[in-house]
């Protein structure tokens, strides 16, 4: 996959790092939930590193079909 080139990397920790923003908001979108202020500050620097990772996707971007092949590796199954 692309992970053999620096944009495929930061498109892979791209998506490391979505995921957890994701897990944190779903953990904070719990009604009746109180607010884990350290999960909301986390989510912050998550999301700081997430604009770093997609800076580096698209300036290092040498085919332009990354991100093709990222879905395509992402689906399939691996033993």
């Amino acid at each position: 996959m692309g992970g053999d080139t620096r944009s495929g990397r930061a498109l892979e920790e791209l998506n490391k790092v979505t995921t957890k923003i994701y897990r944190i908001s779903k953990q904070q979108s719990i009604p009746g939930e109180t607010p884990d202020h350290d999960l909301m500050e986390k989510a912050m620097t998550h999301r700081s590193d997430a604009k770093k990772y997609f800076m580096e996707t698209i300036e290092n971007l040498e085919t332009g079909k990354e991100l093709e092949d990222f879905v395509k590796y992402e689906s399939k199954e691996v033993p």
